[in-house]
């Protein structure tokens, strides 16, 4: 099993790079990573599980695209006021404890 879903981010470069123009296109993944995660050993292998499928992934696609992953901790820590609103609404939604 994997937790990575590929097919999806494969999907969105696809689209990236036919659409982009004369435009710098990057594709960007943003995944939830409880704060609690390491405090119970399933939630850890998975996560480890998770990062390996990211470093994989990042490998390959760089080759044909940019490629930025960062959690919604580290996106909503982000202080670029553009993205302000979006930041607090994903927020409110994925910053909780298991």
């Amino acid at each position: 099993k994997m937790f990575l879903n590929v097919a999806q981010l494969l999907k969105h470069s696809i689209g990236l790079i036919k659409n982009k123009g004369n435009k710098e296109a990057v594709l960007v993944y943003i995944y939830w990573k409880p704060k609690t995660w390491n405090r119970n050993g399933e939630y850890q292998k998975i996560y480890e599980q998770h990062k390996y499928e990211i470093e994989d992934f990042s490998k390959r696609i760089n080759k044909f695209l940019p490629f930025k992953c960062l959690t919604y901790s580290e996106f909503w820590n982000d202080n670029d006021k553009k993205y302000k609103e979006d930041i607090d609404k994903i927020k409110a939604k994925y910053d909780l404890e298991l």
